[in-house]
């Protein structure tokens, strides 16, 4: 007689086995596109004679293996990332960081493509507002999560990062005016495993790492990180601290803590 107990966990184990292998496809395809197309960029410089003049067209394939070679990079990065995090080997500096001047640094560092995408970015951080963090990491955070608000967030839409304290706890949120996502797609966004289905099935763009990053970080930092979202409705991503000392208020500075 089968057990349904353990028809059950092996159903689910399968499906869990099944999702790792759609991720592992997925990062597959991300790390080969553009390392083909740097192969073949240096397949036409190996095949040049030597001293032949760079020919207009030749300058511009170049520029593509560049920046092939970015995204590389960035996906290879990320995925690292997010082992060191899950195992616990990222070290992680924490001190009081003013969230104010961080939020307006990870704009700064974005305002070229809401330039690009028509997008308005507003900054709504009481400057007085701090909390205990690795400044770096959450940096990353910040920006990868304004990176992505702005782009999905149509040209005329508005992206607001939002300071606040309630009680004991700070959140700072990420707010863009885009066209959300569905129950099933926000139920899965942070896991990088559910993500390669969603991809999958057209229902999410790129490769899932860096919110999946932003999970790890976050609980690195001791902090939690939530999703606020329907369709057209847009998203509001809200990082949260409250479990340490230091979600608060600008104070002495203390001396940072380390740990793994």
């Amino acid at each position: 007689m089968t057990d349904p107990a353990a028809s059950k966990e092996g159903s689910a184990n399968g499906e869990l086995a099944r999702v790792k292998e759609e991720w592992r496809e997925m990062i597959a395809h991300d790390l080969r596109a553009p390392l083909a197309n740097i192969y073949g960029v240096l397949r036409i410089i190996e095949d040049r004679r030597p001293g032949q003049a760079v020919e207009p067209a030749e300058s511009l394939l170049v520029g593509d293996a560049v920046g092939s070679c970015r995204r590389l990079l960035e996906v290879v990065n990320l995925y690292m990332d997010i082992l060191q995090m899950e195992t616990g080997m990222a070290p992680v500096r924490v001190e009081s960081v003013a969230l104010k001047p961080l939020a307006e640094e990870c704009a700064k560092r974005q305002e070229a493509l809401a330039l690009q995408r028509g997008v308005r970015v507003t900054i709504e951080v009481p400057r007085t507002l701090a909390v205990d963090a690795d400044e770096e990491i959450l940096g990353h955070v910040v920006e990868n999560l304004l990176n992505n608000a702005l782009k999905f967030t149509p040209s005329g839409g508005q992206v607001t990062v939002a300071g606040r304290r309630h009680g004991a706890r700070v959140e700072l949120s990420v707010k863009d005016t885009g066209p959300g996502l569905d129950v099933q797609t926000a139920a899965a966004i942070f896991d990088r495993f559910r993500q390669a289905k969603a991809r999958h099935e057209g229902r999410i763009k790129g490769n899932g790492l860096g919110l999946a990053y932003c999970k790890e970080a976050m609980a690195a930092m001791r902090g939690d990180i939530s999703v606020a979202t329907a369709p057209q409705k847009g998203c509001d991503f809200v990082l949260g601290f409250g479990h340490g000392a230091g979600a608060g208020s600008i104070g002495a500075r203390r001396p940072a803590t380390t740990f793994r």
